[in-house]
């Protein structure tokens, strides 16, 4: 926090656009030392300066910083999409190291319950810091995706399902099987929308997007 707070007194507040790197700083270590209200003031004067501003590459770093605290408070869902929506908009404005970093850090937050998604944005991550030689981002990346990896062999190895819940593993067993989500619905005594809101969700902790895959890919790792 000290090297963020030193940056910032070089400018005064007038200054917006200069403090900006150090305020996305300040949020980070603040975090990172348990000290939310820290991080909070400097996220609320980040964000104001974002709406004067507007350019993608200010909005992409204080949607990362509010994700960033998101987190931290106990806000996952507005966490990831803090994240995502960071990693689109850096990507937007062709800032391909900062939306690699970015997808670090939404990985690490999928990792705790979407492994499959996680290891997608790890190995993105991964591919764009070795085409920069970033070699020390690599590195947490390329650790990350290892990680997530091993997370992933156990629970085939359980034979348990970690990344998907009970009734997502027991709804896409009847996918495999070629029924319709009406004739699941109806077999399992689920209304319609909830068989299709668990596929979506299971949809999303396998990284697919159609019925067909998420059966082979359940079917290939030994989940249902």
């Amino acid at each position: 926090m000290a090297s963020a707070e030193r940056y910032l007194r070089r400018f005064p507040e007038t200054s917006a656009l200069h403090r900006v790197e150090g305020l996305e700083m300040l949020v980070r270590a603040a975090v990172a030392a348990g000290q939310i209200p820290h991080a909070e003031a400097a996220l609320a004067e980040l964000d104001a300066t974002a709406r004067r501003v507007a350019t993608r590459p200010l909005l992409a770093m204080t949607r990362a910083a509010g994700a960033i605290v998101a987190v931290a408070t106990g806000r996952t869902a507005e966490g990831r999409a803090g994240f995502e929506d960071a990693v689109d908009l850096y990507t937007r404005a062709g800032m391909a190291y900062d939306a690699a970093a970015a997808r670090v850090d939404l990985a690490e937050l999928l990792a705790r319950d979407r492994p499959e998604a996680a290891r997608g944005e790890a190995a993105s991550a991964l591919a764009t810091f070795e085409t920069m030689g970033a070699t020390h981002l690599a590195r947490r990346a390329a650790a990350l995706e290892d990680r997530i990896a091993r997370t992933l062999r156990r629970c085939a190895a359980d034979g348990a399902s970690e990344v998907l819940t009970p009734r997502q593993a027991q709804v896409l067993r009847h996918v495999a099987a070629g029924p319709t989500n009406r004739e699941i619905a109806e077999e399992l005594a689920l209304s319609e929308k909830t068989v299709d809101r668990h596929l979506s969700n299971a949809f999303d902790r396998l990284g697919v997007s159609s019925r067909a895959a998420a059966a082979a890919l359940a079917v290939g790792r030994d989940l249902i």
